[in-house]
């Protein structure tokens, strides 16, 4: 073959492997575009596949979610109550379905329960328009939230906040009566949880709030969630959660029974709870959840090589991690827990990925990322295979020569 026909050769793949490379791009881009989903975090539940049983859906939360009407003064638990700055519209808006209901008491002799009833942690009652915040309250905005975008629907669960009423079980008993009359009073708005042996789909629970009983309430675990802890230190944190966010125990539980259980019948029944996993934490007497929820933000989202010597967990799409709960909630720790769900057929509850699945955080290239680089390195491989191709004949006509 003479020089002029090697080169047209040469040109002739070169020109072939990019129009190869343009299709390969688009095609790859297009398959992006189409899988993006959850665009506005504020109706992400919307493009959800509404056959999902709803505790197979990777939710984000906050805890003590109305402690945002606290201040962080001496009379006022120096910090450690507050533990939101959003309040719960603002969470709501964000990607947030998990509101974390802790209740007590206040004979303000109301006929109302609901307005008897109000927000409470650690013995302090929060705020909001110069307000305390009553279970009426909390029920009004979560209505309008949902009066705004019918697509979605929320976990409310419920717990007694106050050892006196706790250990009386007046409260819990009462929160039970209020829940149960609202579900049989509206079923359009509310449901409990657990429907029969059954938990509701996507499609079954958009529109509802949907009670269920906080996993420590001490009372019956009928609409319980299985959760690890509340824990105080971010090093004891960030251990416990690199454990329960590691890839190879998220597919064991996968693989394993998460059961309802009944403090009248002990048998397992065939829908799998919801998995509760706390992020927070505090480290008494300076570090307060507004400190150490900015570490653990940090660790998770992969913005720190190492917190407490510790390395960030990696986060696959397609997995079923659970229920994320956030103090100081923000939008971006909301939008990677909504992004774990982007898996197209849910038909039989839960899909599970291949072994090289692709870890979905920040640090990892996306479908049209990866298209190009392997649309630039194919490049580069035959520029250099051409490159010494030229060399090799150059190098034999010197030789004819």
């Amino acid at each position: 073959m003479n020089g002029k026909k090697l080169r047209i050769c040469l040109c002739a793949v070169l020109a072939l492997v990019t129009v190869f490379n343009c299709f390969a791009f688009t095609a790859f881009a297009a398959e992006d575009k189409g899988k993006e989903k959850f665009a506005d975090l504020s109706c992400w539940q919307g493009d959800l596949d509404g056959d999902t049983p709803i505790t197979e859906v990777n939710t984000p939360g906050t805890h003590d979610s109305a402690m945002f009407g606290i201040g962080s003064g001496i009379f006022e638990g120096l910090g450690f109550a507050h533990n939101q700055d959003l309040t719960f519209k603002q969470q709501l808006e964000i990607g947030v379905r998990y509101i974390d209901g802790r209740f007590c008491y206040e004979d303000e002799e109301n006929s109302d329960e609901t307005e008897n009833i109000f927000c409470c942690h650690g013995g302090y009652i929060p705020e909001m328009n110069d307000e305390d915040i009553s279970l009426k309250d909390m029920l009004r905005e979560l209505n309008k939230f949902l009066d705004a975008h019918p697509t979605e629907y929320i976990f409310l669960p419920y717990k007694c906040e106050s050892e006196e009423d706790m250990k009386s079980g007046e409260l819990n008993a009462l929160l039970t009566t209020i829940f149960t009359g609202l579900v049989q009073s509206n079923a359009k708005r509310y449901m409990m949880l657990r429907q029969g042996d059954k938990v509701p789909t996507v499609n079954q629970a958009k529109g509802h709030i949907i009670f269920t009983i906080n996993n420590n309430s001490g009372i019956f675990s009928d609409y319980c969630c299985i959760a690890n802890t509340y824990s105080s230190g971010t090093d004891k944190k960030v251990k416990e959660l690199s454990e329960v966010f590691d890839i190879n125990n998220v597919r064991k539980l996968s693989k394993e029974p998460r059961t309802f259980s009944y403090s009248s019948e002990n048998k397992p029944k065939s829908e799998r709870v919801p998995r509760l996993i706390h992020t927070s934490c505090y480290q008494a007497p300076f570090r307060t959840p507004a400190r150490t929820s900015s570490d653990i933000h940090e660790w998770i989202l992969g913005k720190v090589e190492k917190l407490d010597g510790v390395e960030p967990p990696k986060f696959y799409a397609g997995y079923y991690y659970g229920i994320v709960l956030f103090d100081y909630v923000k939008e971006d720790e909301c939008r990677l827990i909504v992004d774990l769900n982007k898996i197209d057929d849910k038909s039989e509850g839960y899909v599970e990925n291949d072994e090289d699945s692709i870890p979905a955080t920040a640090t990892v290239l996306g479908d049209s990322e990866i298209a190009i680089a392997v649309g630039v390195i194919a490049v580069v491989l035959v520029a250099i295979i051409a490159l010494v191709i030229v060399l090799v004949v150059k190098q034999r006509r010197k030789r004819n020569v």
